[in-house]
């Protein structure tokens, strides 16, 4: 398993433009994503993607 990790300072929506970015590629390059997690403390955005 691999892990991706996307951190974005200003906002969800471009946080949610980076994920999804982030999953077509790994889709496009033949991985299968296992689990999306996020969390969103004081103004920070971060996601973690699980593949393999």
């Amino acid at each position: 398993m691999r892990t991706k990790i996307i951190t974005n300072w200003w906002s969800t929506q471009l946080l949610a433009d980076q994920i999804n970015a982030a999953l077509s590629d790994l889709e496009a390059s033949g991985y299968e994503i296992i689990n999306v997690q996020y969390t969103s403390p004081f103004f920070v955005y971060t996601a973690m993607i699980v593949y393999k």
